[in-house]
């Protein structure tokens, strides 16, 4: 008779702990749904897509996990609320930022143009 009350406990235990986790509405940064934030990457002066430009979604309170852009230059990410701040970087490229505020749809369209760096310290 051990084991069926053993076992019960654990199963009460187990939906105390799970009924008690944080979720990412105790964080805020939720709605209902995600709405898609979509866009791409190009350089400036060519035009041409800048495939693997790292592009970071920062609501306000976390960052989330970044995503690279694809050889095409494009990239999608989910935004969970309606205000947030999308940061593009690429190596030897200037980083841009965007601010997105009170988004209630989807967004596509949000187009980044880098300018690769200037070299600061050139050799004569």
């Amino acid at each position: 008779m051990k084991a069926p009350v053993t076992r019960g406990l654990l199963a009460i235990a187990m939906g105390v702990i799970l009924l008690n986790l944080p979720t990412c509405r105790d964080h805020g940064c939720c709605d209902d749904r995600a709405y898609g934030i979509s866009g791409t990457v190009s350089n400036s002066s060519t035009g041409a897509p800048i495939g693997s430009a790292k592009v970071t979604l920062f609501d306000t309170s976390d960052a989330f996990d970044p995503c690279l852009t694809d050889s095409g230059g494009r990239f999608s990410l989910p935004l969970y609320g309606s205000n947030a701040t999308l940061f593009v970087r690429k190596e030897g490229y200037d980083t841009q930022s965007r601010e997105l505020k009170n988004i209630t749809s989807d967004q596509s369209g949000i187009d980044f143009k880098l300018a690769t760096q200037s070299k600061v310290n050139e050799r004569r």
